[in-house]
This record gives C-alpha cells, structure tokens and sequence, in this order.
C-alpha cells in the first residue's frame, strides 16, 4: 500500500505503509458478468440470478440436490506451494484465505465453505452458519504445507461454497473472494 502525493515533494510522493495488497483471484467474484465458468458445480445446480443481490445486481443462485452434504460449487485455485505469498524460501507458512456472503431463498437450510485438495478431500471448514434471508459473511483460511502427502511442493486447491448438511434450500452467493496470504487474518472483500 502507498499513501500518494503525501507533501508533493519528491522524498514524500509515495510513503509505504503497514500490509501487504489484497488480490482477489476470484475473476467474477459479484457475479456481474454473465459468464459464470470459473464455478464448477458440485452436487448441485448453479445459475446467475438477479432477485436478491448482496453487491451489484446479480448473484450466483446454487440448488442443492438433496443428495448429501456439502453440495454447492467451488472455484480452483492457481497452483501454489507454502512460501508463495510470504517467505518465498518456505520458511514461513502462507494461507488461502476465502471468504462469502451467503443467504437462504427461505429461513431454513446451512451453509459452510470448505478448502479442499484438488481431489475434493476437505482439509478445512469455516463454522456453519443457518440460512436466514439477510446475507452472513462465511471465512475460511487454510494453512499451505510445504509439501503434499505425494511430496509435491505445489499444487492446486478447491474453495467450496456448499451446504452443511443435506438440504434443498437454494443458497444465494455473493461477494466471493479467495486469496494467498502470510497470514490467516481475515480481510475486507475486495471487488
């Protein structure tokens, strides 16, 4: 981060402050365009609706298919290993850090987001928040091991948005974000 023009002199134009910049790798993450390919359903059926957005005017509609747990979809990662956002030696550990706003069509029905391996395998899950119709912000951070259980340094991963339990109540989605961080604090959405 940068504070600009700060006394407009020369040794004074751009002041580094505290904190590294937020990415959001999430390339619709308020489901403004209409493409939606970045989504990947998984036991569910998923669509781009406008009747009840968080931001903008759209939002990413997911009907569960009431066969198990943990449906919704989920958007792939770019490929990292432990080191990627922080210390680049692997010395110190980095984070997906994710986060989501979600509601129920009706007060009923749960929510979570997972982080799970490029097979599905969860590794972490945020709390579960029971559907109301008000948006409720989800988080979800992952610590990125320096190696995986095959010994590969770098990998991709999968952050879901899905039930907790069994149900068929369509969940709402908005304002999604997924970030590499060299920490696991929680940041603000970043459109």
């Amino acid at each position: 981060y940068y504070n600009l023009d700060q006394g407009n002199t020369a040794t004074n134009l751009e002041l580094p402050t505290t904190g590294s910049p937020g990415i959001n790798r999430i390339l619709n993450p308020s489901i403004e365009n209409s493409t939606i390919t970045e989504f990947t359903a998984d036991g569910s059926a998923i669509s781009r609706t406008t009747g009840a957005p968080h931001l903008g005017s759209a939002e990413l509609t997911v009907n569960p298919a009431n066969s198990a747990a943990s449906e919704g979809f989920y958007v792939t990662t770019d490929s990292v290993g432990a080191g990627a956002a922080g210390d680049t030696s692997g010395n110190t550990p980095t984070y997906i850090i994710a986060s989501g706003m979600v509601r129920g069509a009706s007060a009923s029905g749960d929510a979570v987001m997972q982080i799970t391996d490029s097979s599905g395998t969860v590794l972490v899950t945020s709390e579960a928040v029971s559907l109301t119709t008000d948006y409720q912000r989800l988080d979800v951070a992952y610590a990125i091991p320096a190696y995986d259980s095959d010994g590969n340094s770098s990998r991709t991963y999968r952050v879901k948005f899905c039930s907790n339990t069994q149900h068929n109540i369509n969940m709402l989605w908005d304002a999604l974000s997924y970030d590499f961080r060299d920490n696991s604090t929680k940041v603000d959405y970043i459109d």
